[in-house]
């Protein structure tokens, strides 16, 4: 009968069943034929209110309105409700008999924050049913509805929906070991903010990605803490706002918390270093970058990275059909989509600079279309749990180790240092703030912070919503990405030896093949000799 006593308060929940519903319940039938009479029967009443959640509904707050008190002296009624409408949008409840003592008395309230949860919990468990909200529901019904809602309105890539389901999952979990009393699924009504407080409290210190110089492993990074905050807030506004499933304003409740993990996320900021021009010419050494760097991914990603100031996640699942074309100006592009961008304001048109092309780049993009691939790189297979939640962990490891094969372990140079190099030099090729953050976002807006080329207050006024969609055509002004090809080939001029680049590129090109339905890519690194054969490949070609 749990499904009939959600809203009489935990302690009086063992009196109720015992004094009362076994002398109110004889034999009674429900829609659908269902007969309760007695123990036997409970499990097959539970099973019809859990599918038909609206009747239980229904049940559940007569019960919690309902005067409890001892049983009458002779069951004289047949039913809980005697009424109950065959169709689910119509129910119909007589009232029921008049308790015949005073009420049960309650329990004294509890000790310590577990038992002010439980205390508030009873309080609210003797609130009129009209303090409900509109629409109970079911934390698991909750989130089935939260995630297609978001899915149809395409506002969640498949890394946002897979960490969503991440954390809901936990919290879930949190709630059966910590609140059992909530139930194995929960109303979504029963869940407050010190509930949700006390989930990101445990988050929190579990262990972080980084060891600490003493050994020791981090604990959660306060960016890290900011998103799942950020995540649980904005499930339950939508619960609150749009299901109308909970009156309770967690995210409210939470603001000082989040005010407090963007104090700590912005203090803790770590801002990877920029590469010298000595690391450039490092990095992308022909022979060494070829013998390292067999598959296309590895290759060009890099080369993207340097010239367009790409994140790994903005290209690594890249399709071919985001590469284009504009006739008009003889410009290619690259679309950086919302299913890959970081989010909304990372959606945007790169052009293709003459430093790609140079390098090979659209021979690699053509010799991919002919094989009819769907994505830029389609030798890695994208439906993975891990390539869907985390696309760019494989490239971003290779990259470090890479960097270790050439002696450039510092910490502080990643793969995302790529990044802060594109933005550095627009700075000092002055570069337009507005243009750099057409091409780099936020980031360029950040560095000029740091950098003090304008101040907080100068950048609280910049909108990036103003800087997107680079490709539209405004007044006087019909070819807007021009003004972005010219930003990043005024300022990015790399010292790299692009004649036998684009040779090291051209191989890799060729062993990118499509083998029945498998595309198949690059050569074993233990094949030393025939590694050392491609290198000389580069030198030979490369002489006039």
């Amino acid at each position: 009968m749990n499904a009939l006593l959600e809203r009489v308060s935990i302690d009086e929940r063992t009196a109720v069943v015992n004094q009362y519903l076994p002398h109110a319940i004889n034999t009674w039938t429900l829609p659908g034929g269902v007969q309760a009479s007695g123990e036997d029967d409970q499990r097959r009443l539970s099973a019809f209110l859990k599918a038909h959640p609206l009747i239980e509904q229904a049940l559940a707050q007569r019960i919690a309105n309902a005067p409890w008190g001892p049983p009458p002296a002779a069951p004289q009624h047949q039913s809980v409700v005697p009424a109950i409408s065959m169709h689910e949008s119509s129910i119909t409840i007589e009232h029921l008999p008049q308790a015949q003592a005073n009420a049960l008395p309650s329990s004294p309230p509890a000790t310590g924050t577990r038992g002010a949860i439980q205390d508030d919990r009873q309080r609210r468990s003797h609130h009129d049913p009209l303090d409900w909200p509109k629409q109970p529901t079911r934390l698991s019904a909750a989130r089935a509805k939260y995630m297609a809602r978001y899915q149809k309105l395409n506002k969640q890539n498949d890394r946002t929906q897979t960490d969503k389901d991440r954390i809901l999952d936990q919290f879930e979990e949190f709630l059966q070991r910590h609140y059992a009393e909530l139930g194995p699924d929960p109303w979504v009504h029963a869940i407050d903010s010190s509930h949700v407080s006390a989930f990101l409290e445990e988050q929190s210190d579990r262990p972080g990605k980084r060891v600490l110089k003493d050994g020791e492993q981090s604990k959660a990074a306060p960016t890290t803490m900011l998103k799942k905050l950020s995540d649980m807030s904005h499930f339950f506004t939508y619960q609150r706002t749009i299901a109308k499933a909970t009156k309770e304003d967690i995210a409210g409740d939470l603001a000082d918390e989040a005010e407090a993990w963007k104090q700590q996320a912005s203090e803790a900021a770590v801002h990877y270093q920029p590469f010298t021009s000595p690391h450039i010419k490092l990095i992308f050494d022909p022979a060494t970058f070829l013998g390292f760097n067999r598959d296309p991914d590895y290759f060009f990603g890099p080369l993207l990275g340097l010239h367009l100031g790409l994140r790994l996640g903005d290209f690594v699942r890249t399709k071919v059909a985001d590469i284009g074309h504009l006739k008009e100006i003889d410009v290619w592009y690259i679309d950086v989509t919302p299913e890959d961008a970081k989010n909304a304001n990372s959606v945007r048109r790169l052009p293709i600079t003459d430093g790609l092309i140079r390098a090979g780049f659209l021979d690699y993009v053509e010799h991919v279309r002919k094989l009819g691939a769907t994505y830029l790189f389609p030798h890695r297979d994208w439906s993975t749990a891990t390539a869907k939640s985390k696309p760019s962990k494989n490239q971003s490891a290779h990259f470090g180790k890479y960097m270790d094969s050439i002696d450039l372990s510092d910490p502080m140079l990643v793969f995302h240092s790529f990044r802060h190099t594109a933005i550095s030099a627009m700075q000092d090729a002055g570069v337009p703030l507005a243009h750099a953050m057409q091409i780099a976002g936020h980031e360029a807006m950040d560095h000029a912070v740091r950098t003090n080329q304008i101040t907080k207050e100068q950048a609280r006024s910049v909108h990036l919503s103003v800087y997107t969609h680079a490709d539209l055509a405004r007044l006087g002004v019909d070819y807007p990405i021009l003004k972005l090809k010219d930003a990043l080939e005024r300022s990015i001029k790399a010292p790299i030896d692009y004649v036998r680049l684009a040779k090291a590129g051209s191989i890799v090109v060729e062993h990118l093949k499509k083998v029945g339905g498998e595309f198949r890519a690059g050569w074993a690194p233990q094949k030393a000799r025939y590694t050392e054969a491609m290198t000389e490949r580069i030198f030979e070609q490369a002489r006039p």
